[in-house]
């Protein structure tokens, strides 16, 4: 199914503890949101770009030597230098605030 041609896609970079998810998504702070509730890790937003699905693929492609994982990186020199080189074309300049994971009742068990 296509989507409509009036939604941007944005490619996001965000950091979890040592590694980098390369993703994307119309609806960027949302998705964060998610990844932040399946992480153990705080998610720092650190680049999102206006970008076709094909961008994704091509940082993913570009950065195989640093791959782990489904679309996680570790967080290497490569990575580091992309995002730095692009935080000019960043969409936001405002810090993201996710919301923290709330402890469940299972969090109080000794």
């Amino acid at each position: 199914m296509s989507r409509p041609q009036t939604e941007e896609t944005f490619i996001y970079l965000v950091r979890a503890g040592e590694f980098v998810k390369i993703g994307q998504s119309i609806r960027w702070k949302e998705r964060l949101e998610e990844i932040q509730i399946g992480s153990p890790y705080t998610i720092v937003p650190l680049l999102v770009l206006v970008g076709e699905p094909s961008l994704e693929r091509r940082l993913h492609n570009r950065f195989r030597r640093d791959h782990f994982r489904g679309e996680w990186f570790h967080f290497g020199p490569a990575i580091r230098a992309y995002i730095k080189e692009n935080l000019k074309n960043c969409v936001t300049s405002k810090e993201v605030k996710l919301k923290p994971a709330r402890p469940s009742g299972w969090d109080i068990v000794l």
